[in-house]
């Protein structure tokens, strides 16, 4: 499948805090064609995502190599995520991971260096949704992270 080529480079997290569930769920959006083509170059092979071709190994590579761009840190503690899925629509594919227990929390800090190592312009928005407020970052190879305070 291929995509028309694009010239800005972002993609987009969102993390929601549920308070009743004392869990992070996260959500990233991102290019496909970016995604392809960064997965590529680290793994050196097709992947064909969102065809009927798709590499069968793709969720396991695709939540290697967000393990190695995506971090975040709540209250000094890196988090371990889970990787839940993933899902086209079409150019964009959405990945979804959870952090389960945990506590309330006063800062968060994130990491998010995803497709940088690629293409150097890329921007990736984070939007955190926590105790009924928004704040958001814009990270980039300038600065791959930024802290959040609630």
């Amino acid at each position: 499948m291929s995509f028309a080529k694009h010239e800005e480079y972002y993609s987009l997290t969102n993390i929601q805090y549920k308070e009743n569930e004392k869990s992070l769920q996260i959500t990233m959006r991102l290019f496909v064609d970016d995604l392809e083509n960064t997965l590529k170059k680290n793994y050196k092979k097709d992947f064909e995502l969102n065809t009927e071709r798709e590499a069968k190994d793709s969720n396991s590579l695709i939540e290697r190599y967000i393990k190695t761009k995506f971090e975040l840190i709540v209250e000094g503690k890196t988090q371990n995520y889970i990787f839940v899925g993933k899902e086209y629509e079409k150019d964009m594919i959405y990945i979804y991971m959870e952090i389960k227990n945990v506590a309330p929390f006063k800062t968060i800090k994130i990491r998010n260096a995803t497709l940088i190592d690629v293409f150097p312009t890329q921007e990736n928005i984070v939007k955190v949704k926590a105790f009924g407020t928004y704040r958001s970052l814009i990270l980039n190879s300038n600065s791959e992270s930024g802290n959040i305070i609630f």
